[in-house]
């Protein structure tokens, strides 16, 4: 009997952050065979909640210690590290049901040709954007989160490096991952670690950011992401034809950044470098 894909949860914990301990739980829960799922944290050092966790489960749980790094950086670090088929990100402060995995490895096994598979909808109306158009995904807000993200490892020297630019992978994955092939959505979603006590014992909500300022983030994520399938485009891109609808998009997130930022004409919209 074929044994089931081997799984790495990756997991970039940068500062002292909350709700760590339930995202760490959740993974563990999942109903996949224990053997075949490891979990891996690239950690800052900023606390020791994922150490204890590497302690109590060493079998299951690994700790890179990488400190003084963005986010961008500890998962590109966690992408070398990892010993998966498949590699599923998960955010601190965030939790899968039990079935998240075994239902993600399953639609990867069954669909040969989609590389990379997703389970919530966060920003759009109607459909999930599975077999969208690149250009559809490049105009919308960032709709498809790291902990939703499942895909083959096999696909990652295709997607290339991550752009030193981005504040975080996950869109810009689900997008290079469109454009080489088929994406997919998987019903089984994620809960946001905000209705439960975090690690310390207090709410997550009063130790994490506001909704302006996680606003703010997912703009600033949209540019970063917009601007680097912007400036790589070539007539042989597949969303070549849709490029003004997706320039249009991009001058309209910076509006509502700027405007978030107290139109502050100063303000840095999103990280340009000599390159």
């Amino acid at each position: 009997m074929t044994q089931p894909s081997f799984v790495s949860v990756l997991v970039t914990a940068q500062g002292a952050v909350g709700g760590l301990a339930a995202s760490i739980d959740s993974a563990l829960a999942q109903d996949y065979p224990a053997d075949r799922l490891e979990i891996v944290v690239v950690d800052d050092g900023a606390n020791d909640v994922a150490v204890g966790y590497a302690e109590l489960f060493p079998n299951r749980v690994r700790v890179v210690l990488q400190p003084g790094d963005s986010v961008l950086a500890a998962t590109a670090r966690a992408f070398g590290e990892a010993r998966g088929d498949v590699l599923a990100l998960l955010e601190p402060g965030d939790r899968w049901p039990v079935g998240r995995i075994s239902a993600q490895v399953t639609a990867l096994d069954e669909w040969a040709d989609v590389g990379l598979v997703y389970s919530e909808p966060v920003t759009v109306e109607g459909d999930p954007p599975s077999e969208w158009p690149v250009a559809r995904l490049l105009r919308e807000p960032p709709c498809i989160t790291a902990s939703s993200i499942a895909l083959r490892a096999s696909l990652l020297p295709a997607l290339g490096p991550l752009p030193e630019e981005l504040p975080r992978a996950a869109w810009w994955l689900a997008v290079r991952a469109a454009c080489l092939g088929e994406i997919a959505w998987v019903p089984a979603g994620v809960t946001p670690v905000d209705a439960v006590a975090s690690d310390d014992g207090t709410d997550a909500d009063g130790l994490g950011e506001s909704a302006a300022g996680a606003r703010e983030d997912t703009l600033r994520e949209a540019l970063a992401v917009q601007r680097w399938f912007l400036h790589n485009a070539t007539s042989e891109s597949i969303y070549a034809d849709q490029l003004g609808e997706i320039w249009r998009s991009f001058t309209a997130n910076a509006r509502r950044l700027l405007a978030a930022g107290g139109d502050d004409p100063f303000v840095e919209l999103v990280t340009v470098t000599d390159a």
